[in-house]
């Protein structure tokens, strides 16, 4: 009976007595409800950070071959897809569109397949890099954090901007192995913006994936004055230093519905602008930059297709001003705009929340340095114009605008110049040169004649082949009737560039096999660098450095002491190597 009483509590209460059942229970409840959480959580992630393609076909027409048997002309042995075609003048690409975005894209996604791959791919270790990956957990989450960082750049794309890119994309993908998903192509539109050197790259001291020069000039002879713009583009931090882009330079001549033809220097996959001139005989040169207050936002949209609108719009300097002035701007940028109508020019200096002008500047000369009043206090910019050549590069450039040009051929030689703001001779491979071995274009405009000159195979020192953009844009003439092309620089004008390119090649795999910790291939590289431009700076450094990293001081301070030698083209090493030499005079 009285266990009957003692068990009566227990019975009709309940013990609460240990039970591993409740506890593995409830822990995997838990599990279960984080998880949900979890996936949910990852497909909210997914739809926020996802761009929305749009619904778009290649063409059904077929690519076919016209023109065999022409010797000359326009249509000598020209590709047409549609509307469209593609030539070649000299190792130039001339990719001629019209038509709507979906036509356009189309075209020059099929028409450039196979130039396409390379320059794609090179753009794309700038925009890789932007994020950085030290460690494993930064690794394994890396792509998540590059699409969170950029989730908002589609949106502030116009849409017919947004059609062609994705139809130059399907265009890639109806033959090509191996492209880039729809996302990656539209965040390399705005590589200029938000990309960062490759840190193997020439451009990662400098944290520049690009090296820019305009100038503007009047020409003035018995008929009439006339206004030019020459002009310098290069790629350092681009994944293999721009070498794919200047072997694929592309001139297309864009005739779109409803908007100003326009023409314009590039690559394949580069679906704005960085180097233009419209039917108006509007032009546009870009320089990228890097300010502070650069953000990505719903409205922002990339400085390359900015330039392509104010060529699609502009009819007159004023129109290009406002179209600058009212966009808003992914990255910052100087925008040198020539009236050749006019001609007037202006220099317009762009970032996200800044703007300044300045017009009929002489002798105008500009590089990828910002100067307006607005820019000053700009701690990015402020360290670009402590550490970067590029005021050499103006300098020389605004003492050459001094002397009277008496024909285009007098600016032709302004591109492939290669002294100092002195007159002594640099190095080849020199950064502070006016001559960039390393450019992914080279061009004059006359935009008052309507006349464009590109640098074949993209060295200033090579023949700038002439073409007519009255007859291109206009549609003035039966045939195009351009002036002769501008000739080469001498017998070897092309043996400096491939030099240089050599060794900047090698340099980078020295680059990545330090980054990988394989110091004797790196030396062996560097070796090979200086075997073909004993004299270039940037391999000189790099010598100077593994030799202090592997202990040989001696011989750091000789390879130091010849960097300095050579006019140092890096400021901020020269400022730090002057303090080693020092040290150890001492």
């Amino acid at each position: 009976m009285c266990y009957l009483v003692r068990a009566v509590p227990d019975i009709v209460i309940g013990a609460r007595r240990p039970s591993h059942h409740r506890t593995l229970r409830g822990a995997a409840i838990a599990v279960a409800l984080s998880a949900v959480t979890l996936l949910v959580g990852y497909f909210i992630y997914l739809r926020v950070v996802s761009y929305t393609e749009p619904s778009v076909d290649i063409p059904a027409e077929r690519i076919v071959v016209t023109g065999i048997g022409r010797a000359t002309g326009s249509g000598a042995n020209r590709l047409t897809f549609g509307q469209s075609s593609l030539t070649y003048s000299g190792a130039i690409a001339v990719l001629r569109s019209s038509g709507t975005p979906r036509d356009i894209g189309g075209a020059h996604g099929r028409l450039l397949d196979e130039r396409l791959g390379a320059p794609v791919d090179a753009l794309a270790a700038t925009i890789r890099h932007a994020i950085p990956a030290e460690g494993l957990f930064a690794r394994l989450v890396h792509g998540m954090r590059l699409r969170w960082r950029y989730r908002l750049v589609e949106d502030g794309i116009p849409g017919h901007q947004l059609t062609e890119i994705a139809t130059v994309l399907r265009g890639m993908q109806r033959w090509s192995g191996s492209t880039p998903d729809y996302e990656t192509f539209v965040r390399q539109q705005a590589a200029l913006d938000i990309g960062v050197a490759a840190p193997w790259s020439s451009g990662a001291a400098f944290r520049a994936v690009t090296r820019s020069l305009s100038f503007v000039s009047e020409l003035r002879g018995p008929g009439g004055d006339r206004l030019f713009v020459g002009r310098s583009f290069a790629l350092p931090g681009a994944g293999d230093g721009g070498d794919s882009a200047a072997a694929a330079i592309t001139v297309s001549f864009v005739h779109a519905d409803s908007v100003i033809p326009f023409a314009s220097i590039g690559w394949p996959g580069l679906v704005g602008v960085v180097s233009g001139v419209n039917a108006e005989g509007i032009a546009v040169m870009v320089h990228p930059v890097r300010t502070s207050d650069i953000a990505v936002t719903r409205n922002a949209q990339p400085v390359t297709l900015m330039a392509r609108d104010i060529l699609e719009n502009a009819r007159t300097l004023n129109e290009a001003i406002a179209i600058a002035q009212h966009a808003t701007p992914l990255g910052a940028a100087a925008f040198v705009i020539a009236d050749g109508s006019a001609r007037r020019w202006a220099v317009v200096e762009r970032s996200p929340t800044r703007f300044a002008v300045a017009r009929d500047m002489q002798p105008c000369a500009v590089t990828d340095i910002l100067t307006a009043d607005p820019f000053e206090d700009d701690a990015d910019n402020d360290r670009a114009r402590r550490i970067r050549p590029a005021s050499m590069r103006r300098k020389r450039v605004r003492a050459l605008l001094r002397r009277r040009a008496e024909a285009p051929g007098d600016y032709a030689a302004m591109l492939r110049d290669h002294r100092d703001a002195e007159g002594a001779p640099l190095p080849p491979g020199h950064r502070g040169a006016v001559y960039d071995a390393s450019a992914v274009h080279a061009a004059l405009f006359d935009v008052s004649g309507m006349v464009l000159w590109v640098a074949d195979r993209a060295d200033a020192r090579a023949r700038f082949r002439a073409f007519d953009l009255r007859h291109e844009l206009r549609g003035e003439g039966v045939h195009p009737a351009p002036p002769a092309d501008l000739a080469p620089a001498g017998q070897d004008h092309d043996s400096a560039s491939l030099r240089v390119r050599r060794a900047r090649n090698h340099l980078r795999q020295a680059r990545q096999s330090w980054r990988d910790g394989d110091r004797e291939r790196a030396g062996e590289q560097i070796a090979r660098a200086l075997t073909h431009a004993p004299s270039l700076p940037e391999a000189l450094h790099l010598a100077g450095n593994l030799a202090a990293d592997l202990g040989d001081h001696d011989r750091a301070r000789h390879y130091y002491q010849l960097f300095m030698n050579t006019q140092p083209d890096d400021l901020n090493a020269a400022q730090k190597i002057r303090a080693t030499l020092k040290i150890a005079a001492e």
